[in-house]
């Protein structure tokens, strides 16, 4: 089973440095594009379903995806991007001032009214777990976001999460994952954005 996890296509807050958490956000032109190119890019992989962000931009990437490709889209409240609580709809220069300021580094830092990495651990175990249990019919998408995306790479492959950090989640990338066992994948390939230069199939 091949599990595919991708980030929604790009929102006009992402252009302006904002961060949205759980803020709905809308796709932009661009972003509807980036979609439409993804789900080229996914077509016969035998994908059948879409589990997504509840969240209406990684929904409307994954209704995009689904007119292309056939699956049906499964909204999951636990897939929604990280609560960044005081911060949301605010700059990313905001967010790390604090941060700093904390004495915490990005990866413990708990926002308030918002998560910490460890609360999204917890909140999306149980939907990986089902995922990867070995009794899923064909290959599986995640439609995700940046700092969610980036969790369940971290939770799914022996890479560190400042690695994964680096490697970073570009909007619509895909990342193709081969699972080995409940909770186990290895990476064949990570933060993909091929697809959205060259109009044509690029996953194998």
């Amino acid at each position: 089973m091949h599990l595919y996890i991708t980030r929604h296509g790009e929102t006009k807050e992402n252009v302006e440095g904002i961060l949205q958490g759980r803020i709905p956000g809308n796709l932009n032109d661009t972003g509807v594009e980036q979609a439409r190119l993804l789900g080229g890019a996914l077509r016969n992989k035998d994908i059948s379903a879409i589990h997504s962000s509840d969240l209406d931009r990684a929904i409307d990437t994954a209704l995009i995806i689904s007119n292309l490709i056939g699956a049906v889209v499964v909204p999951e409240s636990s897939l929604r991007e990280r609560n960044l609580g005081i911060f949301e709809g605010k700059s990313w220069d905001e967010y790390f001032k604090a941060q700093e300021n904390s004495g915490f580094s990005h990866f413990d830092y708990k926002p308030e009214g918002g998560e910490s990495i460890s609360d999204i651990q917890n909140r999306v175990k149980p939907i990986l777990l089902d995922l990867t249990d070995g009794h899923q019919r064909g290959n599986i998408l995640i439609m995700g976001h940046g700092g969610l995306n980036t969790i369940l790479l971290d939770m799914l492959l022996p890479i560190s999460l400042s690695e994964i950090w680096k490697i970073g989640q570009s909007n619509a990338c895909i990342n193709q994952l081969e699972v080995i066992g409940s909770m186990e994948a290895k990476a064949i390939i990570l933060n993909d954005t091929q697809h959205l230069a060259e109009n044509h199939d690029t996953i194998q």
